[in-house]
C-alpha cells in the first residue's frame, strides 16, 4: 500500500491516552512537529570521498513544506554538522530561525566554507559559519531556519515558494537569533550598559552609532525577520540581549537626540504585520539588497494581505516588471496617483 503521509496536510488529529495522532495517515504528533528527514538521493561512493550534499526537492503540494537544519551539539572549534528535515507550516512545528547577512563586514559574500550534512558538504558563507559556531550548544540540538542551508539557491522555482513563505515563517518562528558579526568587547559592554537602563554615558554613543553602522541593519531582508518574529535577541559574541520592544524605542530615542537616521529594521515597530507599501518602500528605500528584486520582495511579508494579493514572487521576471507591479498595487492601496508625484525613474522610490 502506498504512503499517503508525504502528501497528507493532517486534517484531523485526535488524541489516543495522551498520544495525539493524525487519523489520515498516521503519523504522531511529535513526528508532525519534528519534521521528517530528508532522504539522501545520491548513492555513496568510495570512501573518504566528500561530495557535495544534493537537496532532495520539496513537496509543492503541501503548500507549505520547508526545509529545517537540525544543527548538532559542538564545542566552538568543531566542525560544523546539520541534518535536514523537510517540515510542512500547516504542521506548526517548533523552530528557531538565525538572521545575519551573506557577507562579512568587509563585504566577503563568497561560499568559501563548509557544513557537514549526513557526510557530504553544503557551502555557506565566512559570516554563515561564524553565525553557527556561536549560537551552537555543547550538549543539545538546535532546529533552526538558516536560509543559506534551507533553500536550495539554485532552483528558481524553489527560491519563488520559499520567498513566498518568509512572512509565515517568520511569524511562526519560537524566536529570531540575531547575528551583527563578531563584537569587540567595548561595543558588548556599552550595549549591556545601554540595555540595564541606566544613565547612559555619552562617550559610549559611538560604539553604538558603531554598532548600529554594521551591515545587519543596512540589509532588506532583515526587516522582515525581526518585525515579525515574537522573540527576537542580538547575539554578542558570548552574551545575550533580548531585543524588546522596549529596547528598540530606547534605542530610537537615542539616536533622535544624537541626530542620528535609524535604518532597517529599528524603524519599524516590533510585532505589526499589517504595513503600508507605499510607507514601507520609503522606509526601507536605503537599505541594501543583493539583488534589486529583493527591494520589493523582502518587504512582502510585512504588508496587508490584499496588498500582498496584488504581487507576486517570480525571480524570473525583471527588475521593470517587478517594480511596475509594484507601483500599480501603491495604486491600488491609496486610492490615487501621489506615488507618480515622487519623480521619474524607479530611483525615486526604491
Amino acid at each position: 500500500m502506498a504512503s499517503t503521509t508525504s502528501a497528507c496536510r493532517h486534517p484531523d488529529i485526535r488524541d489516543f491516552d495522551g498520544l495525539k495522532c493524525c487519523i489520515s495517515c498516521g503519523l504522531s504528533y511529535h513526528e508532525l512537529r519534528s519534521g521528517s528527514p530528508e532522504p539522501d538521493p545520491v548513492s555513496e561512493e568510495a570512501a573518504g570521498c566528500r561530495q557535495r550534499y544534493r537537496y532532495w526537492p520539496l513537496n509543492y503540494e503541501l503548500g507549505k513544506e520547508i526545509r529545517l537544519p537540525v544543527l548538532q551539539p559542538g564545542e566552538f572549534e568543531d566542525p560544523i554538522r546539520v541534518h535536514i528535515v523537510h517540515a510542512n507550516l500547516l504542521d506548526d512545528p517548533q523552530y528557531e530561525a538565525l538572521s545575519y547577512t551573506w557577507a562579512t563586514e568587509d563585504g566577503d559574500a563568497s561560499l568559501s566554507r563548509e557544513l557537514d550534512c549526513k557526510g557530504k558538504t553544503v557551502a555557506i558563507t565566512r559570516n554563515c559559519e561564524a553565525a553557527l559556531r556561536r549560537i551552537r550548544r555543547p550538549e543539545w540540538k538546535r532546529m533552526i531556519f538558516v536560509d543559506a542551508v534551507c533553500i536550495n539557491q539554485e532552483t528558481i522555482a524553489e527560491r519563488n515558494h520559499q520567498v513566498k513563505l518568509m512572512g509565515t515563517i517568520y511569524s511562526q518562528v519560537e524566536q529570531v537569533l540575531i547575528y551583527p558579526s563578531e563584537l569587540h568587547r567595548d561595543t558588548i559592554a556599552a550595549l549591556q550598559t545601554f540595555k540595564d537602563g541606566d544613565a547612559f554615558p555619552y562617550e559610549l554613543w559611538y560604539l553604538v552609532k558603531k554598532f548600529l553602522s554594521r551591515r545587519w541593519f543596512r540589509r532588506i531582508w532583515v526587516i522582515q525577520e525581526l518585525v515579525l518574529a515574537r522573540k527576537a535577541r542580538i547575539i554578542l559574541n558570548q552574551h545575550v540581549i533580548v531585543l524588546s520592544p522596549e529596547f528598540v524605542l530606547r534605542i530610537r530615542d537615542l539616536c533622535a537626540r544624537e541626530g542620528f537616521d535609524v535604518l532597517g529594521p529599528l524603524a519599524f515597530d516590533l510585532g505589526v504585520r499589517s504595513h503600508s507599501l507605499f510607507l514601507s518602500l520609503q522606509a526601507t528605500k536605503v537599505c541594501e539588497a543583493t539583488d534589486p528584486k529583493d527591494k520589493v520582495f523582502a518587504i512582502m511579508g510585512l504588508l496587508d494581505p490584499s496588498i500582498q494579493s496584488q504581487l507576486s514572487v517570480d525571480y524570473s521576471c525583471s527588475v521593470s516588471e517587478i517594480y511596475t507591479a509594484a507601483v500599480i498595487a501603491v495604486i491600488l492601496e491609496q486610492q490615487q496617483l501621489s506615488i507618480l508625484s515622487l519623480g521619474f525613474g524607479y530611483s525615486s522610490i526604491f
